[in-house]
């Protein structure tokens, strides 16, 4: 397993692409590589893998996830296998817990287990 840290160009990040990957590879404890890339499906091929694995909240993270996939699957020859979120990690985003940082609230609690 290789986890792909990266820039989303949609999102502001509140820390470096490169302390990103180091808490990733601490948490993880595999291969963790960054990449500023556009298309993380070219990122995935290049690395030799053919399968990537992504985590789905809700129905709206699903059809967003469907063009991805349907793109990585024809341009990449990769394939997309789910996990979902289990339900007390649901309401969980970057964009609540970067709320919840706004206002001064431990987030702490508010991420759920390791």
């Amino acid at each position: 397993m290789i986890v792909v840290v990266a820039n989303n160009t949609a999102k502001t990040y509140e820390s470096s692409l490169a302390s990103r990957l180091e808490r990733a590879i601490e948490f993880f404890g595999v291969k963790c590589v960054a990449s500023d890339a556009d298309n993380i499906g070219n990122v995935i091929k290049e690395l030799g893998c053919k399968v990537i694995v992504r985590g789905l909240r809700d129905e709206k993270d699903f059809r967003y996830e469907q063009v991805i996939t349907d793109y990585n699957r024809r341009v990449n020859g990769l394939e997309t296998f789910y996990i979902p979120t289990p339900p007390s990690l649901q309401n969980i985003s970057s964009s609540s817990i970067k709320g919840l940082a706004a206002c001064s609230i431990n987030r702490t609690n508010s991420v759920g287990p390791r």
